[in-house]
């Protein structure tokens, strides 16, 4: 997982990390508890790593500051477990990375990728933020929701992987964020090119409940989250470029 290159939530207690079973590499000793975060760092990023975001891993996973997580790196790629590369470390070979994850409950998996997105996150690695907190979801946080609020209108972050964010979350239950929700996803599916998806969605969710209600949502959708319409939303025949003659944008309302 380079820092230069953007590809594609609950902090780990100190006894998952130290209390676990050690784990054994190709006949190696037994891994100390930094060796172990650092691996599954390196294993559940699944891209090669900087060490900014092993340290990051390491102090989230709840040990003490000031572990030697450099001469772990280097004791590791001396013994052939990580391997550094141009791009940044990785594990050896795939064959390791499915056992170390293979060695991981998949509720502490979980808690390991929504750190993962946290710490991708504050870094503004948005792409790979929201692809970690995709395998961490619904099972998340009160702080990763919130992350996950903002990565679903980031413009670095595709329309499918939105939707896919929004609807691994679910719909709120308030109606008004409901409402929110549907638009988003709604829109997010259209523009990912996932029509059948988005109008099911569409069908299956939405219970107009007054005059102007489903107008209003078409509308609301055309303009969300990218400002620009999408015309099978509407509800009546209507060209693009009518569409931008007569409606008003966001960035006018108000103006």
């Amino acid at each position: 997982m380079s820092g230069s290159v953007d590809q594609r939530w609950v902090l780990l207690p100190d006894t998952s990390l130290t209390n676990r079973p050690k784990m054994h590499t190709g006949g190696s000793a037994p891994m100390t508890a930094v060796e172990r975060c650092v691996l599954r760092a390196v294993a559940v990023a699944d891209a090669p790593c900087e060490l900014w975001f092993l340290e990051q891993m390491v102090v989230r996973s709840g040990m003490a500051p000031g572990q030697p997580v450099d001469a772990t790196v280097e004791e590791l790629v001396a013994r052939d477990v990580l391997v550094d590369t141009p791009a940044g470390l990785r594990l050896s070979s795939p064959q390791l990375r499915d056992g170390i994850l293979g060695s991981v409950p998949l509720s502490l998996r979980r808690a390991l990728h929504e750190t993962a997105a946290m710490v991708l996150a504050v870094a503004g690695h948005s792409t790979q933020a929201a692809s970690q907190m995709l395998q961490a979801m619904p099972v998340v946080s009160h702080a990763a929701r919130v992350v996950v609020a903002r990565l679903v209108t980031d413009p670095a972050v595709s329309p499918a992987l939105a939707a896919d964010l929004l609807l691994s979350d679910g719909a709120p239950h308030e109606p008004g964020a409901r409402l929110d929700w549907l638009i988003a996803t709604a829109d997010n599916l259209f523009l990912a090119g996932r029509l059948t998806e988005a109008l099911a969605l569409l069908h299956d969710r939405w219970r107009p409940t007054g005059t102007g209600h489903a107008s209003g949502l078409s509308c609301s959708a055309g303009w969300a989250p990218t400002t620009r319409p999408n015309a099978p939303l509407c509800p009546w025949p209507i060209s693009t470029e009518h569409w931008y003659s007569t409606r008003t944008s966001p960035a006018e309302v108000g103006s």
